[in-house]
């Protein structure tokens, strides 16, 4: 009763040491402070994987259960962990528009417009910048719930999207989606200058550059530029000092 009673008065006595962090329940500090210290006291046992909290321990224990105890009410879709459900049910919301075709919700700013209210207060938050939702893991955020989501996946191990040709698996469906073009030879990204054709829209962008001559990769001991970062990674074996890359320092020295 008395951790109820904090949620109407909004006291928050725990304050954390590192950060502006506060919280009316001990027992959420103390999964807070491990954002700092990275401490990840519940271990699998079943492969190597840790967690900062047994909630999130639990969950990834299902990855190799297979259990999905949690149902959506509307269709036959089930999953582990309940936050799935609780945005897959957000795709039942424009149900009555999807069929009609109308999309009655649009965007003040651009021409964007949407079977659904919520989908439309997601968008709104790419032109205001506005990232509400914030991972309990680490400093990600963003304006997408759905994007939430995927992200917590990088700290469970989760993987539920499997090809049906290989033993591939993935964390995103769209990253599955991505990888299925292998198997079935599919480019849909077509470059406009000669006809170029990649299954992956990043494979493009690198093969744009072969027309345009851009070389964003700069060595920084010398002249050298390249079109791709592999390049300029093997470019900087002829060098024996820690260079610095995009702001990553890579160190060719030889051991």
């Amino acid at each position: 009763l008395k951790k109820h009673i904090k949620t109407h008065t909004r006291e928050k006595p725990y304050a954390c040491d590192s950060c502006d962090y506060r919280t009316s329940l001990l027992g959420r500090m103390k999964r807070h402070i491990r954002t700092h210290t990275g401490e990840k006291p519940y271990a699998c046992g079943s492969c190597d994987y840790s967690a900062s909290q047994l909630g999130h321990l639990k969950d990834h224990i299902r990855t190799h259960t297979g259990e999905k105890p949690f149902a959506c009410n509307v269709c036959d879709y089930k999953a582990a962990r309940k936050s799935s459900v609780d945005l897959h049910m957000k795709t039942h919301l424009g149900t009555h528009w999807l069929s009609t075709g109308v999309k009655p919700f649009e965007c003040e700013i651009c021409q964007f417009r949407t079977t659904s209210s919520q989908h439309l207060k997601t968008h709104i938050r790419t032109h205001t910048g506005e990232k509400p939702f914030t991972c309990n893991e680490c400093d990600y955020r963003t304006g997408d719930p759905s994007g939430l989501w995927a992200h917590r996946k990088v700290h469970t191990g989760e993987k539920p999207y499997s090809c049906d040709t290989c033993n591939y698996k993935a964390a995103h469906s769209h990253n599955l989606k991505v990888h299925m073009r292998i198997h079935t030879g599919e480019k849909p990204f077509t470059c406009d200058v000669c006809g170029y054709r990649a299954g992956r829209l990043n494979n493009l962008k690198l093969h744009k550059m072969t027309h345009s001559g851009e070389k964003p990769f700069k060595c920084s001991d010398c002249d050298y530029q390249a079109a791709r970062k592999s390049s300029l990674v093997q470019h900087l074996k002829t060098h024996k000092a820690s260079v610095s890359v995009a702001g990553e320092t890579l160190d060719n020295t030889c051991p």
